[in-house]
């Protein structure tokens, strides 16, 4: 078990890291106009990933995990995605209004696309990789285009996704030794209405990232919507890289003591995304967007507290599945969902830029972890990770020092976080050995 967790965050931290420095020479480079042109088609492609998905996704990746004739599960799943993906099509005569829904037409590509199996098999690591290359290329060609100055960019965005989607499909089912290609059937349709809750998970996920910028896109300039951009695709990458650490371990998941594990992890990063942020922002900042974004540090602050608390019980998404607690799930997310556009369209009346934006993300996340633990946990284990949480946090006394003494360099912020991460790995060695005992006795 621990080479995996070794393997996964070797993959994950690697294509994280190397998407978040595509996204600095891209913002280095580029106008907020551009930014915002990138912006409008990630999260439209995001979006019809996120309906093709729906429940199904998650509900496939439990089912696959248990159950024995798992090829059968694929099958039925891509029928249902190719059947659902051919209706989804007619959504780009929307074009007429907003060139950007003519990437409904790419439903069909998005569909094939079965990397949902990989985490429920197990296969975490290839699972990773798969990600790594459809973060990483798609800026690679927005660099290409930059190279012969096209200015289009978002453009070569859009063709860099869609290739990179096309490729790694047919690797996925290579190495899974199922079909690429299944006939839609419309009776496959009825497997989004058993997976309705779900999908209202699934859609809430993305509206709690990068969606948020299509209700802000109607109340918002270019040059909020671009640095919200990068400050929300950090956050969707940072809450991606711990979505992929989890699905690593599934199985395992089904075990309190795992998940408690799980969730200190969690929030140890989130602790960790938090200090270099709050107390090193230019340097932060500086490293991975460019210094002229370093007069927004506030909207990185925000994000990073609402990592905090998207961390804490984070586990409990993945026990809800495996508990087959849908309907509350759906609950959580639906009022959570509620409270997000509230906040925002309230905060829009009083406040311009991007904070409406943080304010709701922050107000869905809380909403959202304050519903899993009181319904997924008892008090005594609501408590122990809390508990775990305020003793962790007075590790952010390491670099709050280390601001007074040191000033906001990239030195300081590599000193801090190294020391953080290794008083961390001490409070945390005797629940690691314990856990992977018992994972070797299971």
């Amino acid at each position: 078990m621990f080479s995996r967790i070794v393997l996964v965050f070797a993959v994950t931290g690697l294509g994280q890291i190397l998407s978040i420095a595509a996204l600095k020479l891209l913002a280095r480079d580029s106008t907020a106009e551009q930014l915002r042109h990138i912006a409008d088609v990630d999260v439209m492609i995001q979006f019809v990933i996120g309906i093709i998905a729906f429940g199904l996704q998650s509900a496939a990746i439990r089912n696959i995990a248990l159950r024995d004739d798992w090829r059968a599960e694929v099958r039925e799943v891509q029928k249902a995605r190719v059947a659902l993906s051919g209706f989804l099509m007619f959504g780009s005569v929307l074009a007429l209004w907003d060139w950007k829904y003519i990437l409904f037409l790419a439903a069909p590509l998005l569909a094939v696309n079965a990397d949902y199996a990989l985490y429920g098999r197990g296969h975490s690591v290839a699972g990773g990789l798969i990600a790594f290359f459809r973060t990483l290329v798609p800026f690679l060609f927005c660099f290409i285009a930059l190279a012969v100055n096209s200015g289009e960019l978002y453009l070569w965005y859009v063709a860099g996704a869609l290739v990179t989607y096309a490729l790694t499909n047919v690797v996925i089912h290579l190495f899974l030794g199922t079909p690429l290609f299944h006939l839609p059937a419309i009776s496959s349709i009825k497997y989004y209405l058993g997976s309705i809750p779900l999908g209202i998970v699934t859609l809430n996920f993305y509206f709690l990232g990068l969606g948020i910028l299509l209700l802000a896109g109607f109340f918002i300039d270019d040059a909020a919507i671009a640095i919200s951009f990068l400050g929300l695709k950090l956050y969707v990458i940072y809450k991606g890289a711990l979505r992929v650490f989890h699905q690593a371990f599934v199985r395992e998941m089904q075990d309190d003591t795992f998940c408690l594990l799980m969730d200190r992890c969690s929030t140890l990063f989130g602790l960790l995304f938090f200090s270099a942020v709050a107390f090193f922002p230019h340097s932060f900042i500086g490293l991975f967007f460019g210094e002229r974004f370093a007069m927004d540090a506030a909207l990185f602050i925000w994000l990073a507290a609402a990592a905090v608390v998207y961390s804490l019980f984070l586990s409990m998404t993945t026990q809800s599945l495996l508990r087959h607690r849908d309907m509350s799930y759906m609950w959580i997310n639906l009022i959570g969902f509620t409270f997000s556009v509230v906040t925002f369209l309230v905060a829009a009346l009083f406040f311009e830029g991007w904070r409406p934006i943080a304010m709701g993300l922050l107000a869905g996340e809380l909403t959202i972890a304050l519903g899993l633990a009181t319904q997924f946990l008892s008090f005594g284990q609501i408590g122990t990770r809390l508990r775990f949480f305020f003793i962790s946090a007075l590790v952010l006394l390491v670099p709050v020092v280390g601001r007074v003494f040191f000033p906001d360099s990239l030195l300081s912020l590599s000193v801090s976080l190294f020391v953080m991460m290794f008083i961390f790995f001490l409070i945390n060695f005797n629940t690691l050995v314990r856990a992977i005992a018992q994972q070797k006795i299971k």
